[in-house]
């Protein structure tokens, strides 16, 4: 089992045992828990566990990582398990989900496309339909739900998939093409826009957590506390907000974040049909290409030249001190010409 150095193996498992076994209390005999390990994103494993209800054959899977057990190994662990609990009744209300059959007829109108880096998923990629993009490639999902909290209920289309369809990698592709669009549509910011986007959503996510930490403590005192904790958090994220985009507009780039509506995968946009191409008019000139994660490009005007190596320093510095490793798409600077309306490695 895969998990950090610094977590002793025997606990971890034995933390990951007991949170089974308490589900298995609270859900009772009509369920059956499985222990799973799975491969994600640019070779990045989870633990899971699946709860399978009766004879259902579309089973949630929620996974616990190493921050999962970091968070919740000094709680108890009944804590811990109605986390679980509550996971698994939200993934129940994508309607979608209640009704998969995987038939030819279902999948089709639901198949999208995800961009990945493909040196980093060669063994995901001999089990599954992909096309080379650059040096990514693209691959290829069922879109159950787009649920919230920035989740997308998916399951990855299989060679054994596509052999049960008899179709080829052309004919999903073009199922991709119209589907992806429509379902995640792109969404290009400015710079500012999306940092006070961050900043909002950082700032919603430390009322909802002290919230939560005051409705379980009756003594005042101790709310009070929380209250004083929660306007320095605020206080110290908006300084650090200001301090960032700062050095952004010291930087003198004209930015702007592409991206799909949901923010989740949306470095996949800059494959869209007409999308740099219609971006590119409207700021007068090529576009330089920084794969900030599998969830944006940056794209910057290029008014003016860049040297390459500097482009890739800030994405390889962002890639090794910002970015959770299942995040990562590459270390490359891309290029987007007018004149051939293509997109090149620098």
């Amino acid at each position: 089992m895969k998990v950090e150095k610094n977590i002793e193996i025997g606990s971890y498992e034995e933390f990951f045992k007991k949170v089974k076994a308490r589900l298995e209390e609270l859900l009772g005999k009509d369920y059956t828990l499985y222990q799973n390990h799975v491969r994600k994103n640019n070779d990045v494993w989870l633990d899971g566990i699946i709860i399978r209800k009766g004879m259902e054959t579309i089973c949630p899977t929620i996974y616990l990582d190493k921050n999962f057990y970091k968070i919740n190994k000094e709680k108890d662990i009944d804590t811990a398990a109605k986390y679980i609990l509550s996971k698994y009744q939200e993934a129940l209300t994508c309607d979608i989900c209640q009704n998969v059959d995987l038939s030819y007829e279902y999948a089709m109108p639901r198949i999208i496309y995800r961009l990945i880096n493909k040196e980093k998923n060669e063994e995901l990629l001999k089990k599954c339909p992909s096309v080379p993009f650059l040096d990514l490639a693209i691959t290829f999902h069922i879109l159950l739900d787009k649920m919230t909290n920035k989740e997308q209920a998916t399951i990855q289309i299989t060679n054994h998939m596509m052999s049960l369809w008899n179709i080829d990698t052309t004919t999903l592709a073009k199922f991709a093409d119209e589907n992806t669009k429509k379902y995640l549509p792109p969404a290009i910011y400015t710079m500012r826009e999306m940092l006070g986007k961050i900043m909002l959503d950082e700032m919603q996510q430390i009322e909802m957590k002290n919230f939560e930490r005051k409705s379980k403590i009756s003594n005042k005192e101790e709310q009070k506390n929380i209250e004083i904790a929660q306007l320095e958090e605020i206080e110290k994220f908006k300084i650090e907000s200001a301090i960032e985009e700062q050095n952004r507009e010291l930087g003198k780039m004209e930015m702007y974040v592409l991206t799909n509506t949901q923010n989740i995968y949306g470095a996949t946009s800059v494959i869209y049909k007409d999308i740099l191409r219609d971006f590119s008019q409207s700021v007068h000139c090529d576009l330089y290409l920084l794969p900030s994660s599998i969830h944006e490009f940056i794209l910057i005007p290029a008014k003016r030249s860049f040297e390459k190596e500097n482009l890739e320093d800030m994405v390889q510095l962002v890639n090794r001190t910002q970015l959770p490793k299942e995040e990562f798409l590459s270390d490359f600077v891309y290029y987007y010409s007018q004149k051939e309306e293509k997109i090149i490695k620098l």
